[in-house]
């Protein structure tokens, strides 16, 4: 905040905690995305401690389905790309081999 204000980060930031700022800039974000999104990250956190059973229910039945498809995804642009490497490897090997044969 008193960059903000115009002081100046140097003397705010010692280079000695530059991970934890780092690491508290990345809760703080999450935090803020978390709000953005409707959630309110304090009654969440709540909830999870008093009922972990069903919060953790409720998280496999939500984000399940997502995690599926993002694997399916990866998987299929895997197959995608060694498709592609494949081709240019053959192709780069042939054009090496007529290449030479035609010195």
């Amino acid at each position: 905040m008193g960059a903000f204000a115009g002081e100046s980060i140097i003397n705010i930031r010692h280079p000695k905690f530059r991970y934890a700022y780092r690491f508290l800039g990345i809760i703080i974000l999450v935090l803020l995305i978390l709000q953005i999104l409707g959630f309110n990250p304090l009654t969440e956190f709540h909830h999870a401690w008093q009922h972990p059973t069903d919060t953790w229910h409720s998280l496999t039945y939500k984000w399940w389905p997502h995690v599926q498809a993002g694997w399916k995804n990866l998987s299929h642009w895997t197959v995608v790309g060694w498709h592609n490497v494949a081709h240019w490897t053959s192709t780069a090997w042939n054009n090496a081999v007529h290449w030479i044969s035609r010195k």
